[in-house]
């Protein structure tokens, strides 16, 4: 299951990561995170205030354009805990495409513990050679 939805947000982060990229070349300049209605794309889902309002909530994650707190990222995909969670919105790993490297999807599993072995494993999967 988990690796099901790893592979929706596989697509989602790359939607976004495309449109941002085509963002860049009209317009000259990167989204921060809170941008993501500028984009021309669709991530079925709704709008988002926790952290930085404009982005896209799914059951599973949290997409956005970038981050604020480094600029380096054209799209990210954010895995929320719900499971026995006391805060809904606290990140397990994210997906993400880094603008020097468009065509790597990496993954990046948060210290604090909260990610299942399942998921760390993909995400090492993932991070290492591009696949699942």
């Amino acid at each position: 299951i988990e690796r099901a939805r790893m592979r929706e947000a596989i697509i989602g982060v790359r939607a976004i990561a495309n449109a941002h990229q085509l963002y860049y070349l009209t317009e000259g300049s990167y989204l921060k995170a809170s941008e993501m209605a500028k984009l021309d794309v669709t991530i079925p889902g709704t709008k988002n205030n926790t952290f930085s309002a404009g982005r896209i909530k799914t059951k599973d994650f949290i997409y956005s354009p970038g981050a604020s707190t480094n600029t380096n990222y054209l799209a990210l995909a954010q895995r929320v805990r719900t499971k026995g969670a006391t805060n809904e919105d606290r990140y397990v790993y994210f997906l993400y495409v880094k603008r020097n490297e468009p065509a790597k999807i990496g993954c990046y599993v948060y210290p604090d513990g909260s990610a299942s072995n399942i998921q760390k494993k993909l995400c090492e999967k993932l991070d290492a050679d591009g696949l699942l």
